[in-house]
């Protein structure tokens, strides 16, 4: 077998290009504790790589808080809203990073994220340049770990999913690019939650600042001759 030519690269968006991970966590702590619920040891952590409205019935079925999931998830929305319009949370490197990979590749964001936080991160953070195509959680069925969003993001740039790879920083991200049949290049930073990303990674890098076209060339999905 051998590794294919890279046709394009596909980017997650929190976590990956924006540090929005603190921000997040601050939001779902704050919000339970006004709505009257009961924050419980790793709650952080199960919610780590699910979208907007599974953080609602995680909040609703296992922290206590007394109102619809769809109610939760507008508000969390509108939370995280108000603090990306004080400023977005570029990772460090993001840009060029970005720059450099789109010098050479079509570029999408496939995120969990919701259409209007991408619409606002994208203009916010000056990064609608760099991508062709972008899929948000509301343009498709399911949210990773499910494979839609990079199908979907694959389909849009009329590329064969084997030959993308994606960039990721979650083990449901990862986990969706490689059901899409992507190559995934992981940001895993040293320690417990770079330890739990799945064995399918094909690179991990401890930055986004060392992501390079050789890198992604590396991640790349082996492709099987046909007989």
């Amino acid at each position: 077998m051998s590794k294919g030519p890279v046709r394009a690269v596909c980017f997650d968006l929190d976590g990956t290009l924006i540090r929005s991970e603190e921000i997040r966590d601050g939001v779902r702590r704050a919000y339970v504790a006004d709505t009257g619920g009961v924050w419980s040891p790793g709650a952080d952590r199960d919610m780590t790589g699910m979208h907007l409205l599974g953080w609602a019935r995680y909040m609703h079925d296992r922290l206590g808080v007394r109102r619809s999931p769809s109610q939760i998830a507008r508000e969390l929305e509108a939370r995280i809203e108000a603090i990306y319009r004080e400023g977005i949370p570029l990772v460090a490197g993001a840009r060029d990073a970005l720059a450099r990979c789109a010098e050479l590749w079509p570029l999408a964001l496939a995120t969990g994220s919701t259409r209007r936080l991408i619409e606002l991160v994208l203009d916010r953070g000056s990064l609608r340049e760099f991508f062709r195509v972008t899929v948000s959680v509301d343009d498709v069925a399911a949210a990773k770990p499910s494979p839609d969003v990079y199908l979907r993001a694959a389909a849009l740039l009329e590329t064969d999913p084997a030959r993308c790879v994606a960039v990721e920083d979650s083990a449901n991200g990862v986990m969706s690019a490689y059901a899409a049949g992507m190559g995934v290049v992981a940001i895993a930073s040293p320690g417990p939650a770079a330890e739990t990303l799945p064995s399918v990674v094909g690179v991990s890098i401890d930055r986004l600042a060392n992501l390079s076209p050789d890198i992604i060339r590396r991640a790349a999905r082996p492709i099987v001759p046909q007989t």
